[in-house]
């Protein structure tokens, strides 16, 4: 890998937030760097790239979701009365990973996942409906959000009035881990967190006791102790419908857009869209290791 740059920027001015890849092609060409504001190097050329995430070794996947890296004391006092943080899967190495993942992609098969169809069309088709009596619409809140988040709860078997409260565990999930967020703010946030961390664990205690025909039923069947399942839920509901809910709003920028994509044949257009959606603009811009 080359020699450190001394470039350095401020991922988080509003200029880039709002347009990133002036500033990516900055990093892909000064790159790798280290950032001090982050205290983490920043790696952007895919050859460096293919590098980082081929050496579990030297670049661990071994990291936090759902605390703070270093959270103040205050907010780890708050933590400690939740359940301890697992690392399964997204933030897992090598063999662990590897036999989770087995696990879970079982669950996630091309086959598996063309019989969830008539469950998303179902989904989707209820969604729309309502857009279409009220004559207008916010797309993200009222389609690219819930779709997914309600797929991945159908799939795992959770309630499905308990959808909005989940995203909004989710939400407090995000803001505690995100970059920024002041001590007192993140006590409220670990509140939450340990909230949604006692929600998940009655619902495992409730599908062993009666197990049904459910993703979570059959994680609850394999040899993952409670602890880990809870982090893999975690982990599965975040993954589940962030990405996806994002895909969506960025599908819907470029079909909305009067670009080449709009001008494709219809029968086309949609794999085309979500494939070139996620070549240009994916759902998630960077990952950790």
């Amino acid at each position: 890998m080359p020699e450190q740059s001394t470039l350095s920027f401020d991922r988080f001015a509003p200029d880039a937030v709002a347009d990133p890849y002036p500033l990516y092609d900055r990093i892909r060409d000064g790159g790798p760097f280290l950032d001090d504001a982050l205290g983490m190097w920043i790696v952007g050329r895919y050859e460096d790239v293919r590098v980082v995430l081929a050496d579990h070794e030297r670049f661990s996947s071994d990291f936090n979701i759902r605390s703070p890296q270093w959270p103040p004391p205050e907010v780890a006092a708050v933590l400690e009365t939740g359940f301890p943080e697992v690392h399964v899967l997204l933030n897992q190495d090598p063999p662990e990973h590897t036999a989770v993942r087995a696990l879970v992609n079982s669950a996630f098969s091309p086959r598996r996942v063309r019989e969830l169809t008539p469950t998303v069309q179902r989904l989707a088709t209820g969604l729309v409906d309502r857009v279409a009596a009220e004559g207008r619409a916010d797309l993200i809140g009222q389609l690219a959000w819930p779709l997914p988040l309600s797929g991945i709860c159908e799939r795992l078997g959770l309630p499905a009035g308990d959808a909005l409260r989940i995203r909004a565990w989710i939400d407090s999930l995000t803001a505690l881990t995100s970059y920024g967020t002041d001590p007192e703010r993140q006590v409220e946030l670990a509140r939450e967190s340990v909230a949604f961390e006692r929600y998940l664990a009655a619902f495992l205690a409730g599908r062993r006791a009666d197990p049904r025909d459910d993703l979570t039923s059959e994680l609850v069947a394999s040899t993952l102790t409670d602890l880990e399942l809870i982090s893999l839920l975690i982990n599965l509901i975040f993954a589940g419908h962030e990405t996806t809910s994002n895909l969506i709003g960025n599908t819907l920028l470029a079909l909305l857009a009067d670009g080449p994509i709009r001008r494709l044949p219809d029968d086309e257009r949609i794999d085309a869209a979500i494939e070139e959606t996620m070549r240009r603009d994916p759902p998630v811009q960077g990952m950790f290791r």
